[in-house]
């Protein structure tokens, strides 16, 4: 895999697309080749099935958020370095 990757980087450089596609492409397949095989449910077949549960029947057990007058909620931020998210709540 990695001699094909550096075959396919070399090529693309050199302005060669063709080569580059091709390397690119024997790369990908010894990858799946080496790949263990798949088990259990894609992502797309788990994602209808979730889709097929939200019916309406479903969503009449839910009901909106009941904020009393009068009363703030409680606020919300989002910051920090990249990679890094604080949550902040009064609350707490």
């Amino acid at each position: 895999m990695r001699r094909w990757h550096l075959v396919g980087s070399t090529e693309e450089r050199r302005g060669n697309a063709a080569a580059a596609f091709a390397a690119f492409d024997r790369m990908n397949a010894e990858v799946l080749a080496d790949a263990p095989p798949l088990r259990g449910p894609s992502y797309r077949a788990a994602i209808d099935g979730g889709i097929a549960g939200w019916t309406a029947e479903w969503a009449k057990g839910w009901t909106a958020d009941f904020v009393p007058a009068g009363v703030r909620e409680d606020p919300f931020f989002s910051s920090g370095p990249p990679g890094l998210v604080r949550l902040f709540s009064t609350s707490c």
